[in-house]
């Protein structure tokens, strides 16, 4: 559907005639209409809500410190939508009577900054309740909100997404598409009796980013919001989206989404039960010392062998050097057997220089 608003088109604004010599031919002023003054009316009225977010005014109405957050785009757009109003008259090109909204003709209505952002002690008494930045990973998962009606005034609930491009000539033209559905005290509700979704369609809308329920008469009760990802391509995930609650409501809806939300501390008088530790596992038993190896008797080392005599001196020398040789030979001889200690001697006892027997 498009287009999402109308706004005034014929503008007479203060101008220039272009000419820098300092004279003016008229009374300063230009007429100009059409969408080239349309589209910087509804852009005015973007940043003017922008502003009443930005600054707190949200929920109460009023300017409040510490209460400004930063809305997303699709919160604009779904705060303006939810307060426009739906225009009487004819078409000025077939000259039919305009259909209500949403139509090619009006969009879902003309802008209205007095019924999209209430103030306090405004005449119209609505409040607004909003939901922001809240996300779809997949499509396994609802969400559901509940707002109170008082019976006073309309409710008007209003679903806003941005969607990735899709290919020209695509139909339908939704990338992902969620789905707004409104459940009243004694089941569905919506503009036309047994109507339930957005957009006053019978079933889901794949086809818009925008969809609206308006009840111009609601019976006091509990009101039940779901938001449903009927379709979520796998390489658009995740989903965000914005939804605005306007008209005849009282309290807060309870989200996470919703900046006026607190989310209350638990209650003292029921102390929380403490978690008992799961059951240890039984310690093994001590681990016991091996038992004693039985005792082997030793047994003597065995008798290292004698290192072996050095070897023989080379061929020929004096009789010293045989002689030497002979001492060496007896004294090797001798520690493998006692009894030749006398030899022994005998061959010490030999002075230097002393002949030897042959």
């Amino acid at each position: 559907i498009r287009p999402d608003l109308v706004a005034p088109g014929y503008t007479r604004s203060a101008n220039s005639d272009g000419q820098i010599d300092g004279v003016r031919d008229s009374c300063a002023t230009a007429n100009m209409e059409g969408t080239s003054m349309a589209t910087p009316v509804v852009a005015g009225a973007a940043a003017l809500a922008r502003q009443y977010f930005m600054e707190g005014f949200y929920p109460s109405g009023e300017r409040t410190e510490g209460a400004g957050f930063e809305p997303s785009a699709s919160l604009l757009r779904a705060a303006l939508v939810a307060g426009a109003a739906a225009m009487r008259g004819y078409s000025h090109t077939n000259g039919q009577p305009l259909q209500p909204p949403p139509s090619q003709f009006q969009g879902w209505g003309r802008l209205d900054l007095s019924r999209s952002l209430p103030l306090k002690g405004d005449k119209l008494g609505w409040r607004l309740q909003v939901v922001d930045r809240a996300v779809f990973q997949d499509q396994l998962t609802t969400h559901t909100y509940q707002v109170q009606a008082v019976g006073d005034g309309p409710l008007i609930i209003t679903l806003a997404y941005m969607d990735w491009p899709n290919a020209p000539g695509r139909v339908p033209g939704c990338i992902n598409n969620l789905d707004l559905k409104v459940t009243g005290p004694e089941g569905p509700a919506g503009i036309e009796p047994g109507t339930s979704y957005g957009n006053n369609k019978p079933e889901g809308d794949d086809r818009n980013t925008l969809e609206r329920v308006y009840i111009s008469t609601p019976e006091a009760g509990t009101y039940t919001i779901t938001v449903t990802p009927t379709y979520l391509f796998l390489e658009a995930r995740p989903q965000s989206y914005a939804l605005t609650v306007l008209g005849g409501v009282q309290g807060t809806i309870k989200s996470p989404y919703n900046p006026a939300y607190t989310a209350p501390p638990p209650d003292p008088s029921t102390p929380e039960t403490p978690t008992a530790p799961p059951p240890s596992l039984p310690l093994p038993p001590p681990s016991l010392p091996p038992p004693p190896s039985p005792e082997v008797p030793q047994q003597p080392d065995p008798p290292q062998p004698l290192p072996p005599p050095p070897p023989p001196p080379p061929a020929g020398g004096s009789r010293w050097r045989g002689h030497a040789a002979r001492c060496l030979a007896r004294t090797a001889a001798a520690a493998s057997a006692q009894q030749q200690g006398t030899r022994n001697r005998q061959c010490a006892a030999v002075p230097p220089g002393a002949p030897t027997a042959q």
